[in-house]
């Protein structure tokens, strides 16, 4: 996983934050970990660490509420591409979020397993592929091709 560096600075006279988005959230729409917040005085910049995938939202606002804005970002490779908006946050968060536990269950499933379990598996799986067969799903039907 490539680590990059984030970096934020506040503009006199405005009020800015940008958060690294972790995760969603059921009142405040996400669950921030914040670069540089809006209370912040020092006009000198701030920098964090990111990886490859890492979603980030821009906010920012003049005192006098005239101008306003927010921008949703998702770090691919060493540069920030923006999102179309906040429903592609919310999308790409709640994949992560589902990768997740799919990564967890197999965790989980292959420490029950004893080595001559996982030997069988991975036969099972190499001669799959070899033979490019479809593989059951838990129905016992073979699964779609797509």
């Amino acid at each position: 996983m490539n680590e990059y560096s984030l970096e934020a600075s506040k503009s006199a006279g405005n009020k800015q934050w940008v958060a690294v988005l972790t995760d969603t959230h059921p009142e405040y729409r996400f669950d921030r970990d914040f670069v540089i917040a809006q209370h912040t005085k020092r006009n000198r910049a701030q920098t964090t660490q990111v990886s490859d995938g890492t979603i980030v939202e821009e906010v920012w606002f003049s005192h006098s509420g005239n101008e306003k804005g927010r921008r949703y970002y998702r770090v691919d490779s060493d540069e920030l591409v923006q999102l179309d908006g906040i429903a592609d946050a919310e999308r790409l968060l709640e994949e992560r979020s589902q990768q997740e536990v799919l990564r967890r269950s197999i965790r989980q499933a292959v420490e029950t397993l004893e080595e001559d379990d996982l030997r069988e598996v991975a036969e099972t799986i190499n001669q799959a592929t070899a033979a490019k067969l479809e593989l059951p799903t838990e129905s016992g039907q073979p699964a779609d091709a797509s």
